[in-house]
């Protein structure tokens, strides 16, 4: 079973558990039973809470989420967290109200003591299952609630002692009842220490040897690296040295196969980004095989290209004073139009351009461009205007 099936199970198995342990514990009058339904109708939420943090975590990275929304299955434990501390409170104060009024009437029956048992196992099972599959996956949500399925066990077992005692000791369910509540109200302190360190950027040191081993596998150079963790996933940014008389087309392949052997081998890593010493040139690549090369700007550069937009603009490649048709150009005529008429014509010199490299995608992101008209334009140029929202034709 994968993680959103476990979330989803465990929801369904919630809903059973809490409408069968509150509906016994208000006809016995136990409220250690209804503790323990309590606890299970907080489980629900956030079950649901853990499976749309789940959800929402694995859609694709956007353009205004350019990192993906991996952190709401973050905050889908800071809820769960939440949750847990609020239910442990309401069993803490209801017990304490009990006991105070000295109401000690508790109908135990064998119905009663075979629902909590019942419930001990199904949330044994549960918890079990939970933990298991949050941590093969990386889900923190998940096996936070895993945990929380544990602390319901024993609470199971607790309330089943007491039921048992409470012949006995007319006293002892509202004591139990305390005394789950306290329990999950401790347990709940420690693993809200994991879930905050979950929102914190904490570096993954296992990844980092490992990138360090395949470094050194591949005879690179690395100089420093830094990781940080997002809900399971690793991102890690790396700086590595070469010789100074290598090409640039050597650099390219050794920094794609290293890219591409760290994806490829180390799965929790979702996104790498390496940066040769000595060089302005970064090199990015994000599972799935997207690759982007880029060059760090420096604010004299988009300086160069700072041209107030009084309309819809329209970039063309621009060549000795001509229009060109090939999209990299060193010059572009910028065209602005509003309402039909020509605001603003200007020829701009392309500062990204290099000898055998155009660059316009960038200029016309550094141009804030809404559309690019050119006739010989590249796939991988294509799809990087599309992906930058730029028309082109």
């Amino acid at each position: 079973m994968n993680k959103e099936q476990v979330s989803t199970l465990s929801t369904i198995v919630n809903v059973f558990l809490a409408g069968l342990k509150i509906s016994i514990g208000l006809i016995s009058k136990s409220s250690s039973i209804i503790a323990s339904g309590i606890d299970s109708l907080s489980d629900i939420l956030s079950s649901l809470l853990v499976f749309i943090g789940i959800k929402m975590a694995k859609k694709p990275p956007s353009k205004k989420h350019p990192y993906g929304l991996y952190r709401v299955e973050n905050i889908s434990s800071v809820v769960v967290f939440i949750l847990i501390m609020i239910s442990s409170l309401g069993i803490i104060i209801e017990s304490i109200s009990r006991l105070l009024a000295r109401d000690f009437d508790t109908e135990v029956t064998v119905i009663s003591m075979t629902v909590m048992l019942i419930s001990a196992l199904v949330c044994a099972v549960m918890a079990s299952l939970k933990i298991k599959v949050g941590k093969a996956e990386d889900s923190l949500s998940l096996a936070l609630d895993g945990k929380h399925s544990f602390i319901d066990v024993l609470s199971s077992v607790a309330v089943l002692l007491g039921l048992v005692l409470s012949n006995i000791f007319k006293f002892l369910d509202p004591i139990v009842a305390l005394v789950i509540g306290v329990y999950i109200f401790i347990e709940g302190i420690k693993l809200g220490r994991e879930v905050f360190e979950g929102l914190l950027d904490t570096a993954d040191l296992e990844v980092e040897e490992k990138v360090k081993k395949l470094c050194k596998e591949e005879e690179v150079d690395l100089t420093s690296i830094k990781s940080r963790k997002v809900a399971g996933r690793v991102f890690v940014e790396m700086t590595i040295s070469l010789p100074k008389d290598t090409r640039v087309e050597r650099a390219d392949r050794i920094v794609s196969e290293l890219q591409k052997k760290i994806i490829k081998e180390i799965t929790k890593v979702e996104r790498v980004v390496i940066q040769i010493k000595g060089e302005d040139k970064s090199y990015r690549l994000l599972r799935g095989g997207e690759e982007e090369k880029f060059y760090n700007e420096d604010k004299a550069v988009f300086e160069q290209v700072n041209l107030p937009k009084k309309g819809f603009r329209r970039i063309r490649p621009f060549r000795k004073g001509h229009e060109s048709e090939d999209f990299g150009a060193p010059s572009y005529l910028v065209v602005d139009k509003k309402r039909g008429r020509v605001r603003q014509k200007k020829v701009m010199k392309n500062p990204f351009f290099r000898t055998g490299r155009g660059h316009g995608v960038r200029f016309a992101r550094a141009i804030n461009a809404d559309e690019v008209n050119a006739k010989n334009i590249g796939r991988n140029a294509k799809k990087a205007l599309r992906h930058h929202g730029i028309k082109f034709k």
